[in-house]
């Protein structure tokens, strides 16, 4: 005390420690969450995936044999503790990292402490022993229909002209996409698919809402999901005056009538291209029925049709033998509109090549 203080009472300090005859495992669970459930909030009776994640921290020269790993769960707030599964582990040296995983299948909706415990028992003796127990608070709900699209298919484009294969302006088309219900127990009744249009640079404008009576229930094969067959959604879009880039989007249950526990899966949007109507003509088939006979005359017939989505006006179709042009045909055809063209011709060649050009001009 050679030196006067204001304090003299705090100049010790005491710590008792243990001195070990031998280095001894310590079973504990790695650093940061070392439990993890998936999904992350099951539905009653759905297989959930708990994995666990623990070491042996104790010097590597350590080993903790035929311990125990045991998976509780607590029904809150008063449940007691059910033994889901219990594993053994061999042996577990010291450094060593391991996983666990069990599937458990709740049966009742609630708030749930999942624990589990190593070395359950006491078996093995460890340098600390009051780290063996993680625990991991959990909750299980309620079945609900979970709507979705099937994407396989996209958005289905299907012009009422049934020549058509794409949209064209003033031509009605019938869009259409296919709802599934990912959900194994809860159908959906009543299922609103509602579709709008936004020209490129426009606003957005209702194009209508189909009205599902029932999408049924996926069913569950060998642990996985299989869904029902998917329930077509369509609608007629009569507006489709204005040329150009539009999107469609599509929205599953737009009120928010059909309560999801995941509703970021029901609003969908495809691109598609609407398009001057223009004729197009195509020659779909040309034939010389019977057998040419060289000095015979016989009938060539030429099919065509304007596939386009506008009339021909007056245009003409030629019919030529070799290099020559031996006939012309004047018409006008409709959109949509087949005709058969039937010339007679007397055969003065021996291997003819026949051609017929449709709008030759």
């Amino acid at each position: 005390d050679s030196i006067p203080e204001s304090n003299e009472d705090n100049n010790d300090l005491e710590f008792e420690y243990e001195v070990l005859e031998s280095y001894m495992p310590n079973l504990s669970f790695v650093a940061g969450p070392p439990m993890f459930l998936e999904p992350q909030v099951p539905a009653v009776g759905d297989p959930a995936d708990i994995v666990v994640l623990f070491e042996n921290a104790g010097h590597e020269n350590t080993v903790a044999t035929s311990f125990q790993v045991a998976f509780y769960s607590i029904l809150q707030p008063d449940g007691t503790p059910e033994l889901l599964e219990q594993i053994e582990v061999r042996s577990l040296y010291g450094g060593e990292t391991a996983q666990m995983n069990i599937t458990w299948h709740p049966d009742v909706a609630g708030d749930y402490l999942l624990r589990v415990v190593l070395d359950e028992g006491n078996e093995v003796d460890e340098s600390l022993e009051d780290d063996n127990v993680a625990e991991m608070e959990v909750m299980v709900r309620e079945h609900t229909p979970e709507l979705t699209l099937y994407e396989a298919p996209g958005l289905e484009i299907l012009p009422r002209d049934d020549w058509l294969e794409d949209v064209f302006q003033h031509h009605q088309v019938e869009l259409a996409v296919y709802v599934l219900n990912m959900d194994p127990v809860e159908s959906a009744t009543e299922v609103r698919v509602r579709f709008w249009d936004q020209p490129e640079g426009g606003s957005q404008v209702l194009i209508g809402d189909a009205l599902l009576p029932l999408v049924q229930n996926a069913t569950r094969s060998e642990g996985e999901v299989v869904p029902a067959p998917s329930v077509q959604a369509l609608v007629v879009w009569n507006d489709t005056a204005l040329a150009g880039n539009h999107t469609i989007f599509v929205e599953i249950d737009p009120l928010d009538a059909i309560e999801e526990w995941y509703e970021d899966d029901n609003n969908f949007n495809f691109s598609l291209t609407v398009r001057e109507p223009l004729p197009d003509l195509n020659v779909t088939s040309l034939v010389v029925p019977g057998q040419a006979v060289y000095g015979i005359p016989s009938a060539v017939e030429v099919s065509v049709f304007n596939t386009g989505a506008a009339a021909t006006g007056q245009t003409e179709v030629e019919l030529w033998i070799d290099d020559t042009r031996v006939y012309t045909w004047g018409l006008s055809l409709e959109e949509g509109q087949q005709v058969l063209l039937i010339y007679d011709y007397t055969w003065a060649e021996d291997w003819p090549r026949v051609k017929a050009r449709a709008d030759a001009s």
